[in-house]
């Protein structure tokens, strides 16, 4: 047996550990500090105008704005608007895709393609209704804003008078105007509507002074 001598103790790190003893509180029970601590970090982004389906949601600028000013009471005004286009997202999401077959393609040879067409063979008659007596009349038969649906009109219709074409504008649209024949007086013009065809008659055929004529042959512009 080896004797062991007895070392004395250390005053200094008796009282040491007293004292710190003493400082412990007595209730030792954990406390939640969560609140304390960052947010949690989320892969999901959120946005304006997506609905939960993934398909993108129009929302008026009126709307968005009276959000980002923080007016609520204008954007719940709008609450329905929102609503629907939701709504309508989510009804076009459960839709299934048809698949169209596309048609067969057509080839159309050049020959018909211009035989379809409407060959124009009138010319305006500008120079001979400027020549006519500002203070006489003709017939206004047609107006029309195509060159074609005029080369029509005189393809179905025979006249055994003179009929004359000008253009002219109206605001920015540009029409022609069929005049037929002229005459000295309005009486004149008026009897001989009458003595037209019934299906000239029914359009409406009435008396235009040259001189409106001229007026208008006047806002032409090439």
């Amino acid at each position: 047996m080896i004797p062991t001598l007895e070392q004395p103790a250390d005053v200094a790190s008796e009282e040491q550990a007293q004292k710190a003893n003493q400082e412990m509180p007595s209730d030792l029970t954990a406390t939640d500090d969560s609140e304390a601590l960052p947010p949690s970090v989320t892969t999901e982004t959120a946005s304006v105008g997506v609905a939960e389906t993934g398909e993108r949601v129009v929302i008026t600028s009126d709307v968005v704005d009276a959000l980002l000013e923080d007016k609520t009471d204008i954007a719940a005004q709008q609450a329905k608007e929102i609503q629907q286009a939701v709504d309508s997202a989510k009804t076009t999401s459960n839709i299934q895709p048809v698949a169209i077959e596309p048609p067969p393609e057509v080839v159309i040879d050049d020959g018909v393609t211009e035989a379809l067409q409407t060959p124009i063979t009138f010319s305006f008659a500008r120079d001979q209704l400027n020549a006519l007596a500002s203070n006489s009349y003709t017939l206004q038969i047609a107006a029309m804003t195509e060159l074609e649906d005029v080369q029509l009109f005189l393809n179905q219709h025979s006249f055994d008078k003179p009929v004359r074409i000008y253009p002219t504008l109206r605001g920015e649209e540009k029409w022609y105007i069929v005049t037929y024949d002229n005459y000295a007086t309005i009486q004149q013009a008026r009897d001989a509507a009458e003595k037209l065809p019934a299906e000239l008659q029914s359009l409406g055929p009435w008396p235009k002074a040259l001189s409106q004529v001229k007026r208008e042959i006047a806002r032409w512009i090439e």
